[in-house]
């Protein structure tokens, strides 16, 4: 491992070097101002990558990513507005301790939690990724079909909320990422007489529309619904922030908290949201005090912080190894591998390893300056809480559609970015699940193509994939899986509907009373 790295950091330039600091500082800037993340840094720096080399280019998209990720904590404990959605767990306890006056102490376990999880699961990474890498290139057509369709169950049953609706938008995401040229046939379709989609829709504009527009949103809310929040702002950090006894009380959470992050973040389609709630929720669940949840605990603050960050190697293992993003940052990774001339998955290793020995070196280096950065440059990165949205958003949107323009040079990307924002608003606005729509965009035409030719290699034999066994125990976990959480969904609403019911109950009687 250490020598990959070597080989890794071989391939840097000065210029790489510079790029890995920018990129870890305005990471950090875009997690701390809410409604921002790393997802919106990295997707205004995908098109304008286009001039670099690609080990300069993807070294500073694992530096935006490393700070994104970890600067969320920073409003999320000063202002109680989680810097992105990674970081919602950490206002519960966050906040409550920043007002009882010690936001040096939740600061302070934030960031150190955020490099522990971090380097944890950059490591996962670079143990698992090229094992797995030399498992997955040895599988044919049938094999892959079956993993790619367990991806698209699990992404849709996992989304939350209704089941139904995760599917309807799984399907409408592999039904977008169909149009075009059949990889099979050559036939057209689903293309309505426009020439221009005789190619599909680009990735990176349709990805571009599916995470910048809802983060604008989002931003504007934030910032509308916390005026006058940023002037109390004022921290300061006294050494690491906490004492050597305090940590060594959280060191089972820690331990336990990064392996939950770092299980989610393999899991493709789930990511740092879910794994920030779950870790939070087992760390209450285990503790003796589970009363003082919600009020000021450090407890809180280590368990979604060292889950959220345990997540990036997590999320990276399936993009590298075989081809599936682990969420939705590095479904528009997958997008920049395409743009810089690379397929993310088993080849990649075998064609282009030193590249990807380049990207570890370049995640160590970030994970490393993201912590330094934090402790040293903690005022700085708080005075960008007091940035107007009003300012940064319209400038956001602009480079956002110069991006877009330059990934082919036409205006049809600007009009492709501005539909998927469109699909994307409506499925929020009727409150439907959008990370089925991003994977079943990214997944379905290549599950689509593995089928047709594990077909046309058995000669349309459809029980040859039940033969398979690989390809069956995919199968039976998405089957299990949908099955166990269809029951779930049916038990959450009989509960819902037994609460409506006694609280009317409930109502009438005092009606009777009064």
């Amino acid at each position: 491992m250490l020598e990959n790295i070597i080989i890794g950091f071989a391939q840097f330039s000065p210029v790489t070097y510079l790029l890995i600091a920018a990129g870890v500082f305005v990471g950090l800037i875009f997690g701390c101002i809410p409604g921002l993340s790393a997802t919106t840094a990295i997707t205004i720096a995908i098109p304008m990558s286009l001039v670099l080399d690609p080990v300069s280019a993807f070294a500073l998209f694992m530096a935006m990513f490393v700070g994104g990720c970890s600067g969320g904590c920073i409003s999320a404990i000063l202002l109680g507005i989680p810097g992105t959605p990674s970081n919602l767990a950490t206002t519960f306890d966050g906040f409550p301790l920043a007002k009882r006056g010690e936001p040096g102490k939740a600061l302070g376990f934030a960031i150190f939690c955020s490099f522990v999880g971090t380097l944890v699961s950059i490591t996962a990474l670079f143990l698992m990724a090229e094992p797995l890498s030399r498992i997955a290139i040895k599988l044919g057509p049938i094999e892959l079909f079956g993993m790619l369709f367990f991806a698209l169950s699990l992404v849709s049953v996992l989304a939350g909320g209704n089941l139904l609706k995760s599917w309807i938008v799984a399907l409408l995401g592999i039904f977008l990422g169909m149009v075009g040229i059949s990889q099979i046939d050559g036939a057209t379709r689903l293309t309505m007489g426009i020439r221009k989609l005789s190619s599909g829709f680009s990735t990176t504009p349709a990805l571009l529309g599916m995470f910048v527009f809802s983060s604008l949103i989002a931003a504007s809310l934030a910032s509308s619904s916390s005026q006058g929040e940023a002037r109390t702002i004022n921290c300061k950090i006294k050494g690491l922030g906490f004492s050597f006894a305090e940590l060594k009380s959280q060191v089972v959470n820690i331990i336990r908290s990064t392996a939950i992050g770092l299980g989610i973040g393999i899991l493709p389609g789930i990511g740092g949201i879910t794994s920030n709630l779950v870790a939070y929720s087992v760390a209450k669940t285990c503790s003796k005090t589970p009363e003082k949840f919600g009020t000021g605990i450090i407890d809180g603050i280590v368990a979604p912080e060292c889950a959220n960050n345990g997540a990036i190697g997590g999320a990276m293992i399936p993009l590298l190894a075989l081809g599936i993003p682990g969420d939705g940052l590095t479904a528009l990774l997958l997008g920049a591998f395409e743009l810089h001339g690379f397929v993310a998955g088993p080849s990649l290793f075998q064609k282009n390893g030193t590249f990807v020995y380049a990207i570890f070196a370049a995640l160590a280096l970030s994970c490393i300056l993201t912590v330094i950065v934090e402790y040293i440059g903690l005022p700085t990165l708080i005075k960008t809480l007091k940035v107007p949205t009003n300012v940064l958003m319209p400038i956001v949107m602009v480079l956002v559609m110069v991006g877009c323009f330059s990934v082919n040079n036409r205006l049809f990307e600007c009009w492709v970015f501005l539909v998927f924002s469109l699909i994307t608003y409506l499925l929020k606005k009727f409150k439907f699940p959008t990370t089925p729509l991003v994977l079943g965009f990214v997944l379905g035409a290549d599950c689509e193509m593995y089928l047709r030719r594990g077909l046309m290699l058995v000669n349309n034999d459809v029980g040859s994939f039940i033969m398979n066994p690989i390809c069956l125990v995919f199968i039976i976990l998405a089957v299990v899986c949908t099955v166990l959480l269809l029951n779930q969904d049916k038990r959450q609403q009989a509960a819902l509907k037994a609460a409506e019911a006694a609280s009317e109950a409930d109502i009438d009687v005092e009606n009777i009373d009064d």
